[in-house]
């Protein structure tokens, strides 16, 4: 073989890898997304499905906006607090239920997320962010509870 050839032969052996590499980076970026995207969908459905179970079973909703938090209570038909959502401006949703305080997601946008009273309705709005390979993944959703009367 002549140096030549071997010359060509590296170039192209070369060439292979950094097509093969650049394939497998692009799918590896697009999977690490999809679980992200899933994950959060997760936590947003889970989060809605309780703030909705709660506050159908209450009479009445009152929303709370601070400088560095958002909450909702919700009050049973004695008028006593059973649970509040907290959206803090740290990026978590919390439930406080009496003396306990648990984080339900730690990926929250608080400047895109909202609880707004409507009526006696709670319209909440819900964006959860997280890092992704290259672009930040975000879920979005929104529903409206109504309480019992």
């Amino acid at each position: 073989f002549t140096l030549v050839e071997l010359l060509v032969v590296v170039v192209i052996i070369s060439l292979a890898i950094a097509v093969f590499y650049t394939v497998f980076i692009t799918n590896w970026q697009a999977y690490q997304m999809h679980i992200t995207r899933t994950n959060l969908w997760e936590e947003a459905d889970a989060i809605m499905e309780m703030v909705s179970l709660r506050g159908r079973d209450m009479r009445q909703i009152d929303v709370a906006v601070g400088g560095d938090n958002q909450s909702v209570t919700m009050r049973d038909f004695s008028g006593q607090p059973t649970a509040t959502f907290v959206m803090t401006a740290a990026g978590e949703f919390q439930l406080q239920d009496g003396e306990q305080v648990s984080a339900l997601s730690q990926h929250l946008d608080y400047n895109r997320s909202s609880f707004i009273k409507s009526g006696k309705s709670l319209l909440m709005t819900l964006v959860l962010t997280d890092k992704g390979f290259i672009h930040p993944v975000v879920v979005e959703t929104a529903t409206e509870i109504f309480p019992r009367n």
